[in-house]
């Protein structure tokens, strides 16, 4: 393993996110509530629940295999460079995200954290606040400016 790129990547548990993801999107409170019924099941999931119905549209088996992983304390034990990117208006993986992949990164050796203000969570470029829908548009492509930082990143 010569390094590893983080692009618009979770720091924290990924059930978390579905609820601010929710949030942001403006769903119903009725929705947000569904939402956090399924998470409170999912933090509380034991490895006898693993033939539970799926949650969030996983299984109970992916939930049980990523409980307790924590993302930022698995990447301090690497000893590559690491390159995070995270997108301004990014919802699924908001700045609070990229802020945690930062401060992990602060002070390692050619790794570098790195947030483009006006791309959202495929790192294409928009203006204000990001939703699903604008994904579906046709003849979109990641930024320019990001293909050329990884391959900064990964001709070092």
């Amino acid at each position: 393993l010569a390094g590893v790129i983080l692009i618009g990547a979770n720091a924290t548990p990924l059930e978390d996110l579905f609820i601010e993801e929710a949030v942001y999107l403006n769903a119903a409170p009725a929705r947000v509530a569904v939402l956090q019924k399924q998470v409170d099941k999912i933090k509380h999931l034991e490895q006898s629940d693993s033939d539970a119905p799926a949650m969030l549209g996983e299984p109970a088996f992916f939930w049980l295999d990523v409980k307790g992983y924590d993302a930022t304390a698995a990447l301090k034990k690497l000893t590559v460079p690491v390159l995070a990117l995270g997108g301004g208006r990014d919802f699924q993986s908001p700045a609070k995200q990229f802020e945690l992949w930062k401060a992990a990164l602060a002070g390692r050796k050619g790794s570098m954290a790195k947030s483009y203000e006006n791309l959202n969570h495929l790192f294409i470029a928009g203006a204000g606040n990001s939703t699903d829908a604008e994904y579906r548009k046709p003849n979109q492509h990641v930024a320019p400016e990001v293909i050329g930082d990884i391959a900064q990143f990964m001709g070092k």
